[in-house]
């Protein structure tokens, strides 16, 4: 696939707290030297008023579809990218930890549609690289990021594992399949979609009562 152009776009009314124009390359920074050499994935990253033709937006706005989401990424005409600025800040979030980390799962799956059987047969876990290990971060050029999986964390129906691999970028995570506390993960198992989640405190705050893949799948069926 050729590299897309990710186009940081505000449409916030609030202080977003951040520079985009100084969070631009500190995000390309983190797509060429972290998460995208690991899982073979680049673009390039700036910033403007509204996103030209053919290029993939990721949006700032103030609040979200799902209450008290912090971002998501979906599927219209081209990918796109939201991140909700108010319940960011509300959550005492880091507003460039949670863009990247919309940024590197837009990236990895921009078409929202790949699934990893994992443990069973019939048990699939959405191919989303940041929401397994949600709240931990790492700097890059002074903003943090998202931490991220690497390919052996989805491969718990291959049963690798006894500490011989590496997880995740920060080595939080000690076995495949594994979610942190402030983690979570989307299941599709027997034709239906769920949530599992590393805690309680992370099931309070990233539970949603209209699964976020079954929310994309009917846009991009309504929306082309």
């Amino acid at each position: 696939m050729k590299s897309p152009t990710i186009c940081l776009v505000n449409q916030s009314t609030m202080p977003l707290g951040v520079d985009l124009t100084k969070l631009a390359p500190a995000l390309q920074s983190y797509i060429n030297n972290y998460v995208g050499v690991l899982w073979n994935f680049s673009c390039n990253v700036v910033t403007a008023p509204k996103a030209g033709a053919g290029e993939w937006p990721l949006l700032f706005l103030d609040t979200p579809d799902q209450p008290d989401a912090l971002g998501d990424h979906s599927l219209l005409q081209t990918p796109v990218g939201k991140v909700f600025v108010g319940p960011t800040i509300s959550a005492d979030d880091s507003l460039s930890s949670v863009t990247s980390h919309e940024l590197a799962e837009m990236m990895a799956d921009p078409y929202t549609n790949t699934c990893i059987q994992m443990f069973s047969n019939n048990n699939f876990w959405a191919f989303e690289i940041c929401d397994a290990v949600e709240e931990t971060e790492f700097p890059v050029d002074g903003f943090q990021m998202s931490n991220f999986v690497y390919p052996a964390w989805f491969l718990a129906g291959n049963k690798m594992g006894g500490g011989t691999a590496q997880y995740d970028y920060m080595k939080k995570c000690t076995a495949p399949g594994q979610l942190l506390p402030g983690g979570y993960i989307s299941i599709f198992t027997n034709g239906k979609w769920s949530q599992e989640f590393g805690s309680d405190a992370a099931k309070s705050k990233h539970e949603m009562q209209n699964h976020p893949r079954v929310i994309k799948r009917h846009i991009r069926n309504d929306g082309g």
